[in-house]
């Protein structure tokens, strides 16, 4: 659940769900605590831009992909441009894609912990790929729900999401508000729901 500045609050949802309807799983998710990942502030500049400013908090989801799984959220009030943070999506040499149901825009990219670079993603109408890569993208758009497929599994790669504003809120203003002025909230990965891969 997420807390807004008005203190209105909007509930996220997770779910992997395989090609038969039924639960899917995902990797599991991950905190800076762990030696592997130190969290979002060690490559910050990945994750800012014009239109956000401030990097998530220390928590992320775990994907793996190449399953023929959807991976869906869904929020409890439409999100105007709801934000995605993603670290190590493929690896060098090998790509890896999110192929979105929403149409999106990078914000931001750069190195990560496991390398990486500033054109490490890249963009072919809804599909993201990433060589490594780690950024931000921002949907275009207003959403309650929106999914995404990974057909070439590769282990691992991570996200988290945040948002800047609800429609609500928006449409209480007189103006759009300038770009970077509003502050992203991070969701708190403990409300998401979803079946943890079992080994």
């Amino acid at each position: 659940m997420i807390t807004l500045p008005d203190s209105s609050t909007v509930t996220v949802t997770f779910a992997a769900i395989n090609s038969d309807g039924s639960p899917g799983n995902f990797l599991g998710a991950y905190t800076a605590s762990n030696p592997e990942w130190t969290g979002w502030s060690d490559f910050q500049s990945d994750y800012l831009s014009a239109q956000v400013n401030t990097i998530p908090g220390d928590t992320m989801l775990q994907l793996v992909g190449g399953q023929n799984e959807t991976y869906e959220v869904t929020l409890s009030a439409p999100i105007v441009g709801p934000l995605m943070d993603i670290v190590s999506l493929g690896a060098a040499g090998t790509n890896t894609q999110y192929d979105f149901n929403a149409p999106f825009t990078i914000l931001s990219q750069g190195q990560d912990y496991w390398g990486g670079c500033a054109t490490c993603l890249t963009q072919s109408g809804n599909d993201l790929i990433g060589n490594e890569g780690s950024g931000t993208i921002q949907f275009n758009g207003t959403y309650s729900s929106f999914d995404w497929t990974v057909p070439v599994g590769e282990n691992w790669h991570g996200f988290t999401f945040g948002i800047e504003t609800t429609q609500a809120l928006l449409q209480q203003q007189n103006s759009v508000p300038e770009p970077g002025g509003a502050l992203l909230v991070g969701i708190a990965l403990g409300g998401l729901a979803a079946a943890r891969r079992r080994r």
